[in-house]
């Protein structure tokens, strides 16, 4: 197989009336919360990064 296939399978788009990222791993306010465990906790205590995940600083 070329890739891993998804779990959730969907024919739609979100629409998400907000003016933040979908993905809220997507922003950091620093670049010193790139370093913070706590940064990249989840809700649930995982920990959800992976390899290539892009990641913006915006006040730094």
């Amino acid at each position: 197989m070329s890739r891993n296939k998804g779990i959730a399978s969907f024919s739609a788009n979100f629409e998400p009336q907000v003016s933040a990222p979908l993905d809220a791993r997507e922003i950091v306010e620093t670049k010193a919360d790139l370093l913070l465990p706590a940064t990249w906790t989840a809700n649930d205590s995982g920990v959800y990064t992976y390899l290539g995940m892009r990641v913006s600083v915006f006040n730094d």
